[in-house]
């Protein structure tokens, strides 16, 4: 049953090297920082504060765990992993776009509009949304498993999900940065402001790296619509992209709870 219902070795093209090397340093690099991360936010109770950037890590824990599921799949002719690794690549792939985007409208609300943020900051309207996005992406995982996604299928998804996710957190971070950069009332340096015009710089600097994620994340789904190429290799060689950030929410919180050294911008 296993021989004639999936084949699933992969052959050695660019995009099945690209994701197989960068996965490899994601893996080497980013998962001892994010199950380092993990185990701090756990260990110090820090999970209602941080509920969040412990989503994030999760998902990027579980995108570490997808891609030895990847390799496993290349050198296996197991069916069941084979499922598996469907499920788990389109469930992270959803995941890692979603969770980003709603730090972004946290942040938003946090700067933008600060009243409605006090209501919404509360651990039952977070907890509400995340579990919403949990549940969106291991929906997509599961219809990945028995419809595996070709051409037309990326095409509808990139632009119905991921291109209006792209265009609101790109128009909230804008508008954050637009917002941190203003001065406040009067001319004097004292060193409160001082403090703060740092914070702020910071805060941008934070936002910019976010965007950065954002890019790699989201726009080599976006493309597939546009090239009249292979799907499957396209889609393998922006799972090799999308790695590239995996490691950035852990540093960022290492150097936030001053485990790390990242003054520049942490």
């Amino acid at each position: 049953m296993e021989n004639s219902s999936v084949s699933t070795s992969h052959d050695l093209t660019p995009g099945v090297f690209m994701y197989v090397f960068i996965g490899s340093v994601h893996y080497t690099v980013g998962f001892p920082l994010n199950i380092w991360a993990l185990w701090l936010i756990v260990s110090t109770q820090a999970t209602r504060t941080e509920i969040l950037t412990l989503n994030l890590i999760l998902m990027e824990i579980l995108s570490s765990v997808g891609f030895l599921l990847y390799v496993v799949d290349s050198f296996s002719r197991s069916f069941s992993i084979n499922r598996l690794s469907l499920f788990h690549q389109a469930s992270v792939v959803v995941g890692r776009v979603l969770f980003p985007w709603q730090v972004c409208m946290d942040r938003y609300l946090a700067v933008v509009h600060p009243v409605a943020f006090i209501r919404y900051k509360q651990i039952q309207y977070r907890g509400s949304c995340l579990a919403v996005l949990w549940l969106f992406a291991i929906g997509c995982g599961l219809i990945n498993i028995f419809l595996p996604m070709n051409f037309t299928a990326v095409s509808i998804f990139a632009f119905a999900v991921f291109l209006p996710i792209l265009s609101t957190e790109i128009f909230c971070s804008l508008s954050i940065v637009r917002i941190l950069r203003r001065s406040g009332p009067g001319h004097k340096e004292s060193q409160e402001k001082k403090e703060a015009n740092q914070q702020k710089r910071r805060a941008v600097q934070v936002i910019c790296v976010g965007l950065l994620m954002l890019a790699l994340n989201n726009f080599p789904f976006i493309l597939v619509p546009f090239f009249n190429v292979d799907t499957e290799e396209f889609l393998t060689a922006a799972l090799g992209l999308s790695c590239l950030g995996s490691p950035i929410q852990a540093v960022l919180f290492l150097s936030r709870s001053g485990r790390l050294s990242c003054r520049s911008i942490c």
